[in-house]
């Protein structure tokens, strides 16, 4: 899925960065994110409360957090 999201990504001009890392341990700095897409995966996530936790920890005080 990365593979195919990444090929889209190049076709338009947003700068969109895929993280292809657990939930659990997003390497990113505190609020250094804007917008935050989880589709169809946090069932999928055996740490689920951690990632939930990591996305709130990366997004920024005006945060978008999208779930699908």
């Amino acid at each position: 899925m990365v593979r195919l999201a990444e090929q889209h990504r190049q076709k338009i001009n947003l700068n969109i960065e895929f993280l292809d890392r657990p939930g659990e341990r997003i390497p990113l700095e505190d609020a250094s994110v804007d917008t935050v897409l989880s589709t169809f995966t946090l069932c999928t996530i055996p740490g689920v409360v951690d990632a939930m936790r990591g996305i709130g920890r990366v997004t920024a005080a005006q945060r978008q957090v999208h779930f699908l």
